[in-house]
C-alpha cells in the first residue's frame, strides 16, 4: 500500500477531502513524473484524476473509492491490516479487500 501510495503520488495525485486531486506546488526535495521529459525535451506531465478514473473498466466510483483507500489505507500505516478504517456511510469498519 504504501508504494502504491508513492507511486501515485510521483505520478501527481493526491488525496483532498476525501477525493482525488492534482498535486500543486511540491516540497523540494520531491520527485514527480513533471521533472522528467519526453523525447522532444518537454516535461511530462501529472496523471490527472480525470485519466486515472477513465482508464478503469468499471464504474468511475470505484475507481475512485479504490484509489481513496490506498491513500487512506497507507497514512493511515498498516498497524490494523484488518480493516480499513469507518465507512464514509454508516462509519462502521469494514474488511480490507485487496
Amino acid at each position: 500500500m504504501i508504494h502504491c501510495r508513492a507511486l501515485l503520488e510521483f505520478l501527481g495525485l493526491r488525496l483532498t477531502r476525501n477525493r482525488l486531486s492534482n498535486i500543486g506546488q511540491r516540497k523540494l526535495d520531491d520527485v514527480g513524473i513533471e521533472h522528467y521529459f519526453d523525447t522532444k525535451g518537454l516535461p511530462l506531465k501529472q496523471l490527472s484524476p480525470d485519466l486515472a478514473l477513465a482508464s478503469y473498466l468499471g464504474q468511475r466510483e470505484d475507481a475512485e473509492k479504490a484509489l481513496v483507500s490506498v491513500f487512506s489505507t497507507a497514512n493511515k500505516g498498516l498497524a490494523h491490516i484488518t480493516s480499513t478504517g469507518p465507512s464514509q456511510k454508516s462509519g462502521q469498519a469494514y474488511p480490507l479487500k485487496i
